[in-house]
């Protein structure tokens, strides 16, 4: 709720626009399902004259590196990414400005953090003021670690648990993928998956302890945990703000006939001429 919530476009969010886009920041951490009942087309809060998104004051600048505070909203540790407005005509924190990266005075991309605390290092945009103490950052991309998924490979000592040797195998061909590495972090405690043996098998099951996969094969593990990696990567997805990208609006893709006359170069027969069925009409991407 925080990540939609957080934002201000040039009109108030209703609760119809928040029922659309909080299922799919939902289902990338949880397999629980929000419902939204009730006038829908009312403003969430009722708060129609809001300005300000969420998002941490600079505190301290210090040449080329920020301090920044405020409380704790999802995604922030090394590496994430924030955009500095202002108070200046250009930059200010009104309205939609903060959703266009266009008007921002500043990237600032986070060192180290903590909940309430982070430090960064800054890079100017050009022809921008210069960020002060007080101005706003709003968090443009989130860590890595943010995106990653946790797997538990359960210990042998537990029912299921998969022997060392196995689990050794599985750690090194996890730790030494260049995709799953970036995107899987093996964790001793709960995690958002387990791997577990039943039947001699590896099987993958979630947070909500439902099976999800049955592997015939271990090396079938990465591409499964690299795929659901993904999954919640995309649904972290959301258009830049400003004029160079609309949600919904900015990618299209048309289906167009291709033309299927018929060849007078073919054997004369008795279905010379016949046009196929448009059911079995071939297409293609323009």
């Amino acid at each position: 709720m925080l990540k939609v919530l957080s934002e201000v476009k040039n009109s108030p969010l209703t609760y119809a626009q928040a029922a659309r886009r909080i299922p799919a920041k939902v289902s990338a951490e949880s397999y629980q399902i929000p419902y939204f009942h009730g006038d829908l087309n009312k403003v969430v809060f009722g708060n129609t004259g809001r300005t300000r998104p969420f998002g941490w004051d600079i505190t301290v600048t210090d040449g080329n590196t920020v301090e920044l505070a405020d409380p704790p909203l999802p995604g922030i540790w090394k590496g994430a990414e924030f955009r500095v407005y202002g108070a200046e005509k250009d930059t200010a924190i009104t309205g939609a400005n903060t959703s266009d990266p266009g008007k921002a005075k500043a990237t600032v991309i986070i060192d180290t953090a903590t909940d309430l605390n982070a430090t960064g290092h800054l890079q100017p945009h050009k022809d921008k003021p210069s960020i002060a103490v007080g101005d706003l950052a709003v968090l443009a991309r989130p860590s890595d670690d943010t995106l990653k998924i946790s797997v538990r490979l359960r210990p042998p000592g537990e029912p299921g648990g998969i022997p060392n040797d196995r689990a050794a195998k599985l750690r090194k061909a996890i730790t030494s993928d260049p995709e799953a590495k970036l995107l899987v972090n093996l964790t001793e405690k709960a995690g958002d998956f387990e791997l577990r043996i039943e039947k001699g098998k590896l099987v993958l099951y979630g947070s909500e302890n439902r099976l999800r996969t049955t592997f015939e094969k271990d090396t079938g593990v990465l591409r499964n945990l690299w795929q659901h990696a993904r999954h919640r990567a995309l649904l972290q997805l959301k258009g830049e703000g400003g004029g160079e990208f609309t949600d919904n609006e900015t990618l299209k893709v048309e289906l167009v006939p291709v033309n299927m006359k018929p060849r007078r170069d073919c054997p004369i027969n008795a279905h010379e001429g016949r046009v196929p069925s448009p059911r079995k009409m071939k297409q293609r991407l323009p």
